[in-house]
């Protein structure tokens, strides 16, 4: 390990400044939290698609692990090893989110029934876009590896930067066009929703605003990594610390929070016929029941009140009404449903039967 006390003017130097190290052990709390709530969240729910975004939430408790090591060293002085973990980690952990991101997007589709208004059919949309993120990895990962081996007397520096510039525009291009996808596919479903998509328990349109968020999150992160390689290792971007704290690790994190609070295991539990909401009752008791008119859902329905004890055939029976008063005002019931609703609230409401 070489100093060099001339960093901040350096033609080429591993930081202009000396790094803080309470900013980065912040943010190994911060993502550490959030991380294993999100394994958490996952094992329980058995939402297996999410491990590559659980995986980008350890890059980036390992990253900023080794900027606190680098932080930890003498100004001038730090060693290559947590300077490469730091850069390469930190690139590279918003595609690993991404690529479980796209495939959100597969599975609201087929929860609704939608492929008809999907701009891609689900087997090729979330093959395209993990090709785009893959891509996006590799050479995201190749220049951050590049820049490792970087000084001022070799021109890995130039090289390193480019090919990161090339993966970070590859990201922005796949992410853009994701987020066109998933808004026309919106916009289409409102236009002609699909019968499924009027299930009460088919909170759709709340999914596509996750990804919405969550994706123009990463986006912006994407725009500010982009513009800091532009401006090369002596821009003013990479004179600034705080830059990185607000522009990437503040954004990274507040990704990773909203897909906590709205997790998307509702969505596999679902597509499995699950439960949508451990705790929620008046789900757990309507999944199935979508169609009122139906003569088979009735049947079922029937079935299932029949097996009531008395105590919660009153609980039901108060559940189905509400429910009943909200689907009607929403949706026009038509007389065959309204028929329905009456038979089976005449024969099953305590004190009716024989």
């Amino acid at each position: 390990m070489s100093c060099d006390p001339n960093y901040v003017d350096a033609s080429w130097s591993f930081y202009r400044y000396k790094p803080s190290i309470a900013a980065p052990v912040f943010f190994v709390i911060l993502f550490t939290s959030t991380t294993a709530l999100h394994l958490l969240q996952m094992t329980k729910t058995k939402t297996w698609y999410l491990i590559p975004f659980s995986i980008g939430g350890f890059c980036e408790i390992v990253g900023y692990i080794g900027r606190a090591i680098n932080a930890n060293e003498n100004a001038g002085c730090w060693t290559l090893g947590p300077y490469v973990i730091q850069t390469l980690l930190l690139l590279i952990a918003p595609a690993f989110m991404a690529a479980s991101i796209y495939m959100i997007l597969g599975r609201i589709i087929l929860l609704t029934d939608g492929e008809i208004h999907a701009m891609l059919k689900r087997r090729w949309l979330t093959k395209t876009f993990v090709f785009g993120d893959v891509l996006s990895l590799f050479l995201q990962a190749a220049g951050g590896s590049l820049l490792g081996g970087a000084d001022e007397h070799n021109s890995l520096m130039k090289t390193g930067e480019h090919v990161i510039i090339a993966g970070l525009f590859v990201q922005l291009f796949f992410f853009g066009m994701f987020i066109v996808v998933a808004g026309l596919f919106h916009r289409r479903m409102l236009l002609a929703p699909t019968a499924t998509s009027h299930n009460p328990l088919i909170r759709w349109q709340k999914y596509l605003v996750t990804l919405y968020i969550v994706s123009v999150l990463i986006w912006v992160r994407s725009v500010f990594r982009v513009i800091e390689y532009l401006q090369g290792n002596a821009g003013s971007i990479m004179r600034h610390e705080a830059y990185v704290f607000i522009f990437d690790a503040t954004l990274m994190f507040l990704v990773m929070a909203w897909m906590n609070w709205f997790h998307p295991s509702e969505i596999g539990l679902l597509l499995r016929h699950e439960e949508p909401i451990s705790n929620g009752h008046l789900k757990r008791h309507l999944h199935g029941f979508r169609g009122f008119e139906n003569r088979a859902a009735l049947s079922a329905l029937e079935k299932h009140l029949l097996g009531l004890s008395l105590v919660n055939l009153l609980e039901e029976n108060v559940v189905f009404l509400i429910l009943i008063g909200l689907h009607c005002r929403k949706f026009r019931c038509t007389t065959a449903s309204n028929v329905g609703i009456a038979y089976i609230l005449l024969h099953h409401l305590p004190g009716s039967r024989k």
